[in-house]
């Protein structure tokens, strides 16, 4: 299983759910036959996959309000974030 949502992935190790950080190898810090493929960086286990989600959702919000200023910001960036995670998992996650 590999479920991906912008820059986190969420696989199956047998026993948990596993968040990852998903990035492209460059060629600084990559083999040859490596650039340009994805590479996963692991960030947390959880038992159960709707709480690996609820933390992929959690951290993409987080990502997303760094250029946002004032409170009625923050909270609009939020609501749209999360309405964009949601209508992602009804079409992958049924």
């Amino acid at each position: 299983m590999n479920i991906k949502y912008k820059d986190y992935a969420v696989t199956h190790d047998g026993d948990n759910y596993v968040v990852n950080k998903v990035s492209i190898v460059s060629a600084e810090k990559g083999k040859p036959e490596n650039v340009g493929k994805e590479s996963y960086k692991k960030l947390k286990y959880y038992s159960t996959l709707k709480s690996a989600l609820k933390s992929i959702r959690d951290m993409v919000i987080t990502d997303g309000l760094d250029d946002v200023d004032g409170l009625i910001g923050v909270i609009n960036k939020i609501e749209a974030l999360d309405t964009d995670f949601q209508r992602y998992l009804d079409g992958v996650v049924r």
